[in-house]
């Protein structure tokens, strides 16, 4: 029987898979304790998927930090001036096969998620939702740190004309306040020494 509001009952037949018949509180509560397992891992994988991502950038030549995130999926299987390095670019194909299997697996564990959820079972809603603050407690900060770095890569990556670098120089060693001031004083001294020397009686005689 499939409901389609919330209960607490042990009868789940079938649970997902055919075959797979939930019928005591001892088979509810094993099924329950895969799910938080399940749920704990999907959020691991959500952190590795950005982990095995950053991992295939860096391998890549040196000239692939210039590149945009929208050329990234074709670049990276050829990359510019290393177009006849076969064993690069079959190493390259690995990595990203790699980075999509992983992606694959981490939809599949969603969608299954997704599917035991929809029993409506209030057990089972429950185990998913532990599950998933567990995941997010140990793999939280990483997954910050790790998009905290994502962001000041592609910050180090946005094109700068030569006068925005010395005002980035400047402004990392004192403030934007002290660049500007920098290139201000020798001008306004320049212009006071000059009125100064009109002025002066000295030189009128």
């Amino acid at each position: 029987m499939m409901h389609m509001w919330f209960w607490f009952g042990t009868d789940l037949r079938p649970f997902i898979l055919p075959g797979y018949n939930v019928t005591t509180t001892w088979g509810l509560v094993a099924t329950c304790l895969g799910l938080i397992a399940l749920a704990i891992t999907y959020e691991a994988m959500k952190t590795f998927q950005i982990k095995i991502r950053q991992i295939n950038k860096a391998a890549l030549s040196p000239s692939a930090s210039s590149v945009n995130e929208n050329s990234f999926l074709l670049y990276h299987l050829v990359p510019a001036g290393l177009a006849d390095n076969r064993g690069f670019r079959c190493h390259s194909l690995c990595r990203w096969l790699i980075e999509v299997f992983h992606y694959a697996v981490h939809a599949a564990l969603g969608y299954i998620m997704m599917l035991a959820a929809m029993t409506y079972n209030g057990y089972i809603c429950l185990a998913l939702i532990t599950g998933a603050a567990i995941g997010y407690h140990i793999f939280g900060p990483t997954l910050l740190a790790l998009n905290l770095k994502e962001v000041r890569r592609r910050y180090e990556d946005v094109p700068c004309e030569s006068e925005c670098v010395g005002a980035n120089v400047e402004t990392s060693e004192g403030g934007s306040q002290q660049s500007t001031v920098s290139v201000v004083e020798p001008e306004i001294s320049a212009v006071n020494a000059e009125v100064h020397t009109q002025n002066d009686p000295q030189n009128e005689q």
